[in-house]
C-alpha cells in the first residue's frame, strides 16, 4: 500500500511541472485529492479517475473548469439514490457546455434523465456504462434504491449523437436501438455484454451501415458462431468500410477473414479467440494482430 501512495506522490510531482497540461491518460491511478493538487487549470481528463459523490464532482470541476468528463461509480455504503436524482441536475447547471464523456460505474439513472442529458449537452458524443454490480452488495443497493433497477435503458438516446459507446454487463435495454440510432456517427464500439446480448444486436445491426466506424470489439464467453451468424458477421463486415481495429472473442471464419480484407481496406490489427484454418493466417497476413 505504501509503495502505491508513494508512486501516486511521484506522479504528482512530475504532473505538476506541466502547467497548460489537458489530458492524462493511461493507467495512472490518482485519486481526487492527488488530482486537485495539479498546477494546471487547462485539465479535461483523467483516465481512471471515479467520483462517488456530487460535492466531490463539483470541487473537481471548480478547480479545473475546462473539465470534460463526468464518471462516477457506486459508493457500496451509499443508502440513498441522492446521486442518481441529483446528478442530471448538477449537470445541466455546471457541465451542460463542456461535458464530452459520461461514464457511470453501477449508477443507475432512468431513461428520461439520460436522454434529458444528451439534449441539453450538445458536445456529449461518449458514453461509458458498466452494469456489473457485485450481487453481495445486492440486499445494499435495494435498501436505498426500491424504484430504482439496476438496469440502463438505451433505447431512446438522440440519433447520431453517441461517437464513443463503451457497456459493460449484462443489465442493458434497448442496446440495439441504440446502436443503430446512432449508426452515422458511431466511431467505436466496445461491448462486453455476454454473448445473448451480443447475439440479439448482431441480428438487428448487420444490414446497418457505419460509414465512420473505426474500432469493434465485442466480447462474450458465448458468442454464437454457426453458419447463420456468419452470414450477419459478413453482412456487418461489409458495412464498415473504415474499420481499423476488430476484436472479438470468437473463432474466425476463412470467408469472414476474406470479407475484411476486401471491404475494410483499412483495417490494421485483428484480435480473436483463433482461425478456422491456416488459410485465414495467409489471407490476413499483411495485419498486424
Amino acid at each position: 500500500m505504501s509503495k502505491r501512495i508513494n508512486s501516486r506522490i511521484y506522479v504528482i510531482d512530475f504532473l505538476k511541472l506541466f502547467s497548460r497540461l489537458e489530458y492524462i491518460c493511461g493507467n495512472v491511478d490518482l485519486q481526487l485529492e492527488h488530482a486537485l493538487k495539479l498546477t494546471t487549470r487547462d485539465l479535461k481528463h483523467i483516465d481512471g479517475l471515479l467520483i462517488d459523490s456530487i460535492p466531490q464532482m463539483y470541487n473537481l470541476i471548480r478547480t479545473f473548469p475546462k473539465y470534460e468528463t463526468v464518471s462516477f461509480c457506486y459508493d457500496i455504503f451509499r443508502h440513498s439514490d441522492m446521486l442518481e436524482t441529483q446528478l442530471p441536475v448538477f449537470i445541466s447547471r455546471f457541465m451542460k457546455n463542456t461535458m464530452r464523456k459520461l461514464i457511470l460505474n453501477n449508477v443507475y439513472i432512468n431513461s428520461t434523465d439520460l436522454q434529458s442529458i444528451f439534449k441539453q449537452c450538445p458536445k456529449l458524443t461518449c458514453l461509458s456504462l458498466h452494469s456489473n454490480l457485485d450481487m453481495r452488495f445486492q440486499d445494499n443497493f435495494n435498501e436505498r434504491s426500491e424504484k430504482r433497477p439496476p438496469y440502463f435503458d438505451l433505447s431512446h438516446i438522440p440519433q447520431n449523437r453517441i461517437e464513443h459507446l463503451y457497456l459493460n454487463g449484462k443489465m442493458f435495454l434497448g442496446v440495439d436501438k441504440c446502436i443503430e440510432s446512432s449508426h452515422f456517427s458511431l466511431q467505436e464500439l466496445c461491448l462486453q455484454c455476454g454473448g445473448l446480448t451480443i447475439g440479439d444486436v448482431l441480428t438487428k445491426i448487420s444490414n446497418v451501415e457505419f460509414p465512420k466506424l473505426r474500432i469493434l470489439k465485442l466480447f462474450g464467453h458465448d458468442i454464437i458462431n454457426d453458419d447463420a451468424a456468419t452470414c450477419m458477421w459478413i453482412n456487418l463486415y461489409k458495412s464498415c468500410p473504415n474499420l481499423e481495429h476488430v476484436a472479438i472473442t470468437k473463432l474466425f471464419k476463412e470467408v469472414e477473414c476474406q470479407t475484411l480484407m476486401d471491404h475494410c481496406k483499412k483495417l490494421k490489427k485483428i484480435e480473436v479467440d483463433g482461425f478456422e484454418n491456416d488459410n485465414c493466417l495467409d489471407i490476413c497476413r499483411f495485419i498486424l494482430y
